[in-house]
């Protein structure tokens, strides 16, 4: 009696757990729509634009995968039930993302640092020579000298933080190939990874995000400014004069590579993952406030992307003791169309330096679309 008492309990526990299991799904099912209609849309690096219709993209299916992608991406319930999954995944260890990897104390790197594709780069090699070409021609004929830094990947320097993850030996030969491309075309190259290597045991990188830390964008100044010395160029570089350095550290700052891991930003988890993030700015003495990103009158200027404006172009203008226009550095851009974008401020009478610093990360070489930086330098 006592056993058919048990295993009726028993049944009854499993049904009511499946039951409890099959609610929870119809539930989040029935919350997609509902939550779609009375809340915001989310807006994660996930949510895509809704996709162009066109029978050619009907007919092969591609329209229907994009827009099925586009609207589970927008709803509002989506990062929260991906980000409870990946939570839970991390703390267990076994949170692998598709574009991250994990080195050991905690570090994280891009896969696409760990991978090189030869062959694409190597079809490109004149596609690439074409356009430094017509770059370097069009920025000698303004008198702009141009030195080219190069800023190595952040598994190349910190190497003792990848645990069992490998830098790949082929793309050892990928900025010595570009700084022999971009000298060719005749402009100064300064490969930084020297100047990093050498202090990466204290860390040069910040340990959960793509970009150089301040220890890492310091050192990189001065080697910029040691190198236009060197090259005789601080005639070129204009007067120098007193600027005031301006710096401020937030603790706990998320890095980009915690918010490709999947996280909700605000969960106990991607709090555990922050670290600390100078700031940098410039000032003239006397109050004169903050030093604009535009400066028409610098006879230095910067082209770069998000590693200049993680604050290497404040800590550039310090070491050389000089203002640096800073109106062609942008986030979201490749590293040639910062470039371009300074060439046509130049070339339309808004900048006129006797220097162009173009800080060129060597990972972002196979980002270019190198076809449409030749159409764009091609046109006057």
């Amino acid at each position: 009696m006592k056993e058919s008492l048990g295993v009726a309990v028993d049944g009854l526990a499993r049904r009511a757990v499946r039951g409890l299991a099959a609610g929870i799904f119809v539930a989040i099912c029935a919350a997609g729509p509902v939550t779609k209609v009375l809340l915001p849309p989310a807006r994660t690096n996930a949510v895509v634009a809704l996709p162009e219709l066109a029978l050619e993209n009907l007919l092969e299916g591609s329209f229907m995968k994009a827009l099925e992608r586009s609207l589970r991406e927008v709803c509002p319930l989506t990062p929260l039930v991906r980000g409870l999954y990946c939570e839970r995944l991390h703390e267990l260890g076994w949170l692998d993302a598709p574009t991250v990897a994990r080195g050991s104390d905690s570090w994280l790197f891009l896969r696409e640092e760990l991978a090189f594709d030869a062959p694409r780069f190597a079809s490109e090699s004149l596609l690439r020579k074409q356009v430094f070409e017509l770059l370097q021609r069009r920025l000698d004929r303004k008198g702009v000298r141009v030195l080219v830094a190069i800023v190595p990947d952040k598994a190349r320097i910190q190497r003792d933080r990848l645990g069992t993850l490998v830098y790949p030996s082929s793309r050892e030969a990928l900025t010595a190939r570009l700084a022999q491309e971009l000298r060719a075309a005749g402009f100064a190259v300064l490969d930084l990874a020297g100047t990093l290597a050498g202090h990466a045991k204290e860390s040069v990188w910040r340990a959960r995000d793509t970009h150089w830390n301040g220890a890492g964008m310091t050192y990189a100044a001065q080697a910029v400014a040691a190198e236009i010395s060197g090259l005789g160029w601080a005639g070129s570089a204009g007067p120098e004069e007193v600027l005031v350095p301006l710096t401020a550290t937030t603790e706990g700052v998320l890095g980009d590579l915690v918010l490709q891991l999947g996280v909700r930003p605000q969960s106990t988890v991607a709090r555990s993952l922050g670290e600390p993030r100078e700031g940098y700015a410039v000032a003239l003495p006397g109050g004169g406030g903050v030093l604009p990103a535009r400066q028409p009158q610098a006879k230095v200027a910067l082209a770069g992307t998000s590693y200049s404006e993680q604050g290497f172009d404040s800590l550039l203008a310090l070491a050389l003791a000089r203002r640096v226009d800073t109106g062609s550095v942008h986030v979201a851009w490749p590293p040639v169309r910062c470039a371009i974008e300074a060439l046509v401020r130049i070339e339309s009478g808004e900048l006129d330096p006797g220097v162009l610093v173009w800080e060129f990360p060597e990972r972002l070489v196979l980002s270019e679309v190198w076809s449409e930086r030749q159409a764009q330098l091609s046109v006057r």
